[in-house]
């Protein structure tokens, strides 16, 4: 593993809390580029969630006090470290006092993909409600001592009477949902269950938690693609607000991009992992839109 300069595992793996909805989880450390990482392609070939980092990107993180560091800190498991690399900066790491910008970021996420069209499936929505409720629950809770188990954190939820029985149980299902989207499963009986009522349902939840006001809006198809075209392709919106525009255009134009014998099945995978790709494959994503070709309506 000449290539790898820090390789963990972390989340419910290492909790050793794992179900069949649970993501496999690992971090590879590497300043090489992704197609010389041989771990990279072999854990991905066996559904493991990989996140790869250069030493400049996990030092970046580690000095602005993410969270994803204190949760790689307390929930890991440290396979291989050259010269000790994570651990020394893991050793002089300390959480800020409080993530409120974080928060503030987080439910501005939201607040843009609440306007939704009438879909034969919810679920790319549903999996952006899953993100930003999950990580609003770890912005909330003291740094020093946060949980990241989702699961635990809603039924913690549920024991200080802050949510009902039926509201827990409709917050398992979301991480359900999650799992069933981000593996593409999709069936008549789960897009039934998945629908705007129960998305609304959610927002409810997730309003009364913690003390928004947002709702939804339904349009049709093509506002709904001018939507997320700006969204897209607005350079004032965050990087992530971006993706997730841009993935929404994906799923809503899957077919005509086969069609035109575009590699969506590459693509798709830059999509979920954008910062193990190469910007110019992005780039040339990008010059293929603005010249009317991507994405033409």
């Amino acid at each position: 593993m000449t290539e790898i300069i820090s390789f963990l595992i972390h989340g419910s793996i290492v909790r050793s809390k794992i179900d069949e909805y649970s993501d496999r989880d690992c971090v590879i450390i590497s300043n090489e580029p992704i197609e010389n990482i041989g771990l990279y392609h072999k854990l991905k070939d066996r559904n493991w969630s990989c996140s790869i980092y250069s030493t400049n990107k996990f030092s970046h993180l580690t000095k602005t006090k993410s969270l994803f560091v204190k949760h790689l800190k307390d929930e890991s498991v440290v396979i291989f470290d050259k010269e000790n690399f994570f651990g020394n900066l893991i050793q002089s790491y300390t959480p800020k006092d409080n993530y409120k910008d974080e928060l503030d970021e987080n439910f501005e996420i939201l607040k843009h993909f609440l306007t939704i069209p009438k879909l034969p499936d919810y679920k790319f929505f549903l999996d952006v409600f899953y993100v930003v409720f999950r990580n609003a629950l770890i912005f909330i809770q003291n740094p020093t001592t946060v949980n990241f188990s989702y699961q635990e954190c809603i039924q913690m939820l549920h024991l200080q009477n802050k949510i009902s029985k039926e509201e827990l149980d409709e917050l398992s299902s979301l991480r359900v949902c999650k799992y069933l989207y981000r593996t593409n499963i999709s069936d008549e009986a789960t897009n039934n269950k998945y629908t705007p009522d129960y998305l609304k349902s959610l927002l409810n939840t997730f309003n009364r938690i913690f003390s928004l006001n947002h709702s939804i809006s339904t349009i049709d198809k093509e506002t709904a693609q001018k939507v997320y075209n700006k969204l897209a392709f607005s350079p004032s919106n965050s990087s992530y607000i971006r993706l997730r525009a841009f993935e929404y255009l994906f799923n809503f134009h899957r077919a005509s991009l086969i069609e035109q014998g575009i590699p969506v099945e590459l693509l798709a995978k830059a999509i979920a992992e954008p910062a193990n790709f190469k910007r110019s494959f992005f780039t040339q994503i990008d010059f293929a839109y603005n010249a009317d070709f991507f994405f033409s309506y």
